[in-house]
């Protein structure tokens, strides 16, 4: 019997934890969610001077090449496309679900961004939002 006061461990590698409701390799890596700044030299930028650096810079590393992070992608939400264009399910629905899959997709590259965890929640609340909509 486990008392609060007592050190828990992984069950895979024996590591104490702190918690065991996620895995500690997750907990432990995973920082505060970036939020995207621009600084006053980027007011002398143009959109795509700015686009060009994140792309290249902070995203790139995160996601990998478009190609690859694109085409997962793709593949992923290939199934949802197809039940839109048959009509089993509204556009905007299949979008949101699409979505969800482009932040699954990124997940499978870096499993500890906090920040495509959010979105992909966000993107079911808006899902929720649209069924909603749609009953009224």
């Amino acid at each position: 019997m486990s008392h609060d006061n007592e050190p828990k461990h992984c069950d895979k590698c024996g590591q104490e934890v702190e918690y065991l409701d996620i895995p500690h390799f997750l907990r432990k890596q995973q920082e505060p969610i970036k939020e995207v700044t621009f600084s006053m030299a980027d007011e002398h930028q143009s959109a795509c001077e700015i686009a060009e650096r994140l792309t290249n810079g902070q995203r790139r590393e995160d996601y990998g090449h478009p190609l690859d992070d694109f085409s997962k992608a793709a593949a992923m939400t290939a199934p949802i496309r197809e039940a839109m264009a048959r009509g089993d399910i509204h556009p905007a629905l299949g979008h949101a679900l699409c979505m969800v899959q482009v932040k699954i997709a990124r997940l499978l590259n870096t499993p500890d961004h906090r920040d495509s965890v959010i979105d992909g929640a966000g993107y079911f609340n808006t899902y929720d939002m649209i069924l909603k909509k749609l009953a009224e």
